[in-house]
């Protein structure tokens, strides 16, 4: 095994020193500042550091593990050093720790003990554990429901202008949960997080400038917003601009750009994209007409939840509300 060097000597001929120093060598050969990169190398080094009780080296050791950068891939080796990390005070690990325990990762699945850690960390303000405890209360996950609570913590990472937040702060006044509704309110917090280049946000703002509702209707600030998020791969632009395409709303009718947006969306499983795209294909608007295809992607659509009944054919073949969901 080669190791890259420190100061000239090799990886494995550097004598005992401290946690701190070590972690630092650890550093410098992860990020290769100085020295040539080498992840198996600084995995050693945050192992020394480490295992004298570093937290930051635990933390970064851990995910070292998840990903098998510099070790072998181990969650619950990973999960081990999370937890050192986190009961050191460490709030990255501590949100991480939180995160494990929801999907049962290397630990036991326990929203519970997930919002105990999330809590931990928003305590001590970091903004990532706040987002997600205010996720929590929003859907009483681990935590019984509570709307303020969730507005609490979610208010406390946004100001911290933490996009997800914001986006939560938008979405909760935009059904009104837990407060009054107002359409204005969720624009201004959906732009926060717009502006962060939030996907999830610059659709719903998309779909409030698109109606006029709580902004100014302005159907091409709403494409704007829609091309967007769509570059980002999201679902409901993705549709939203086949249905514009397809109708010449705010854009220059267009079936076969119609047609490319509902297939990035069809590919990536939307059930209503599925069945316009089946309809083009059909009658071969923007695409050749080919009833292969169609019965393919109708098949696709109900298999994949697509109402059929003659008011949601009707809703979706004429793209007459373009709701979100």
């Amino acid at each position: 095994m080669t190791f890259a060097k420190l100061d000239g000597k090799k990886v494995d001929e550097v004598p005992g020193q401290s946690a701190q120093a070590n972690f630092e060598n650890a550093m410098r050969l992860f990020k290769g500042r100085g020295v040539a990169q080498d992840s198996y190398a600084a995995a050693r080094f945050f192992f020394l550091a480490a295992e004298t009780g570093h937290a930051e080296a635990q933390y970064n050791l851990g995910v070292m593990y998840f990903f098998g950068d510099g070790v072998a891939e181990d969650s619950l080796e990973g999960a081990r050093w999370t937890r050192l990390a986190a009961e050191n005070g460490h709030p990255a690990a501590q949100n991480n720790l939180a995160h494990l325990h929801m999907i049962g990762n290397g630990v036991p699945k326990d929203s519970s003990e997930a919002a105990r850690w999330f809590r931990r960390a928003a305590e001590t303000g970091f903004h990532l554990a706040q987002c997600n405890l205010g996720y929590l209360y929003e859907k009483g996950d681990g935590v019984p429901q509570d709307y303020a609570q969730a507005l609490k913590w979610h208010k406390l990472a946004a100001d911290q202008d933490n996009p997800q937040a914001q986006y939560r702060l938008g979405l909760m006044n935009e059904k009104g949960s837990g407060l009054p509704r107002s359409f204005a309110r969720a624009a201004q917090w959906y732009r926060l997080a717009a502006e962060q280049d939030d996907a999830q946000a610059q659709t719903r703002l998309g779909k409030l400038h698109f109606n006029g509702d709580g902004v100014p209707q302005d159907v091409g600030e709403a494409t704007r917003l829609f091309h967007a998020a769509a570059e980002k791969g999201h679902l409901f632009a993705l549709y939203h601009l086949g249905c514009q395409y397809n109708l010449g709303i705010g854009v220059p009718k267009n079936h076969a750009e119609a047609a490319k947006f509902f297939l990035l969306a069809a590919e990536r499983g939307h059930a209503a994209a599925m069945f316009m795209l089946s309809i083009l294909y059909k009658v071969g608007q923007g695409v050749p007409r080919d009833a292969v295809k169609s019965d393919r992607w109708l098949i696709s659509a109900i298999e994949r939840g697509l109402m059929l009944d003659h008011d949601s054919l009707r809703r979706t073949h004429n793209e007459a509300s373009l709701t979100l969901h």
